[in-house]
């Protein structure tokens, strides 16, 4: 699947399948958007950094 996840808000949009990643400028917070496709291997690193 494929995944955007904002680097401000960390709110995440699951990309349809007639979507794409340059549909969307940015978070509706503003944030910029990364693409992701694994978001529970996105989610352990996270969790893996902030512990640290």
């Amino acid at each position: 699947m494929k995944y955007l996840i904002c680097k401000e808000c960390r709110g995440y949009y699951r990309l349809k399948e007639n979507e794409y990643v340059d549909d969307f400028d940015s978070c509706t917070c503003g944030g910029e958007l990364e693409y992701i496709t694994n978001l529970s291997k996105y989610i352990k690193e996270a969790l893996n950094n902030n512990a640290k």
